[in-house]
């Protein structure tokens, strides 16, 4: 059986099909080079992710003679990805719903996760403080004594708590 694409799109997931022809079709005309996931569809019925890079021979007459490539199941690695985006929003969602402020630090002392009433408090978006690693309106001082109980935890392995550290919030209540 000789290889043809027409052969080829009859593995591949019938909704990814009009994308791959189009991309084809590019490549005949002006992308000699690409990189592209898609579904194939395995006698057994299941699906798998297909990343695959490749390139096309164009002749002088400017068309396509060949193409080289390499396809590897990603599938695996999809669905660990979707499994940690999941267990991510869940966490997420639990510690946006308790009525305190949590701050995870990594041991350089870049906040990774904060909560919506830390945020909140500090009169900042969620997105801003874990893009940023810090809080913009913390003082210096404020940002040397988080370090400090960074630094406790961080050499004892034991969790810390700062019921009684006095924070002002961005709108100057305490």
């Amino acid at each position: 059986v000789r290889p043809s694409f027409e052969r080829f799109l009859e593995r591949v997931h019938p909704d990814d099909r009009p994308r791959l022809e189009r991309q084809r079709h590019r490549t005949a005309q002006r992308e000699p080079t690409w990189t592209d996931e898609y579904r194939i569809v395995h006698p057994d019925g299941s699906v798998h992710v297909i990343r695959e890079n490749g390139e096309a021979t164009i002749d002088q007459d400017g068309r396509l003679v060949r193409l080289l490539g390499i396809a590897q199941d990603v599938s695996e690695s999809r669905e660990l990805q979707r499994s940690v985006e999941h267990r991510s929003a869940f966490l997420r969602s639990l510690i946006d719903d308790l009525p305190m402020l949590i701050g995870v630090r990594d041991p350089a002392g870049r906040l990774r996760m904060v909560n919506r009433p830390f945020a909140q408090f500090f009169g900042q978006t969620v997105q801003t403080i874990e893009a940023l690693g810090r809080c913009p309106s913390w003082t210096a001082d404020v940002a040397a004594a988080m370090r400090e109980g960074d630094d406790q935890v961080f050499s004892t392995g034991e969790e810390l708590v700062m019921e009684d550290c006095e924070v002002t919030a961005f709108d100057g209540r305490a």
